[in-house]
C-alpha cells in the first residue's frame, strides 16, 4: 500500500456488545421428571448451576458499569449426559447466544448504524453472517486468538486481528485470574 493507511477501516466506537449465556436454576429444573434418578441430577446440577450463575451475574454486572457496553444475554445450561456417573464430562453450553449477535449484526447493519464491525469469534457459524454484512457495505474485522478460528470464517473476514492473551492482559482487557 505503499506506506498509506488503510482507513477503510477507520471507525469510531459507537458501543460495544457483550454477548455471554447465564445459567438459570430454571433450566435445571425442566429437566426433572420425577425419577430418583433424575432426583439425583437434579440436586447436582442445581447445586453447580447455583455457583454458575452467582459468578456469572457478578462478572456481567462489571462488564454493565463500562462506558459504552450493552450486554446481551443468552442462556447457559448444564449438559449432564450419561448421567450422574458421568458427571466429570458434564459441560456448560450457550443457548441462544450466536442469534443474538447474528440478529444484532445484520440489523444494525441494515440500519446503517455503522461502517465497520469487529467481531470477536471465530466460528464458522458467522460465516453467512458476514457475507450479508459485507453486503451491505460495512467491513467485518475478525478479531481472534489462533487456532481459534475456523478457516471459513477467516477467508471472507475483511480484515484479520490475531490476539494473545499477552495483549490482553497487558492492555488489561482482561485479567489474569
Amino acid at each position: 500500500m505503499n506506506g498509506r493507511l488503510d482507513t477503510r477501516f477507520a471507525a469510531h466506537v459507537i458501543r460495544n456488545y457483550y454477548y455471554d449465556g447465564i445459567a438459570s436454576i430454571k433450566d435445571v429444573e425442566s429437566n426433572f421428571d420425577g425419577t430418583d434418578k433424575s432426583l439425583e441430577i437434579l440436586d447436582w446440577s442445581s447445586q453447580l448451576t447455583q455457583e454458575k450463575e452467582e459468578k456469572q451475574e457478578k462478572y456481567v454486572n462489571q462488564i454493565k458499569d463500562l462506558e459504552l457496553f450493552e450486554v446481551r444475554l443468552g442462556r447457559h445450561v448444564l449438559s449432564t449426559a450419561g448421567g450422574i456417573e458421568n458427571r466429570k464430562n458434564w459441560s456448560w453450553r450457550q443457548k441462544g447466544v450466536d442469534s443474538l449477535i447474528a440478529i444484532d449484526m445484520v440489523t444494525k447493519a441494515y440500519e446503517g448504524q455503522y461502517n465497520t464491525a469487529i467481531l470477536l469469534a471465530g466460528d464458522a457459524d458467522f460465516v453467512e453472517i458476514v457475507n450479508a454484512i459485507k453486503n451491505t457495505g460495512a467491513n467485518v474485522v475478525g478479531a481472534y486468538f489462533q487456532n481459534h478460528i475456523s478457516q471459513e470464517l477467516e477467508y471472507v473476514l475483511d480484515k484479520k486481528i490475531q490476539l494473545t492473551e499477552g495483549d490482553l492482559l497487558n492492555q488489561k482487557i482482561i485479567h489474569d485470574n
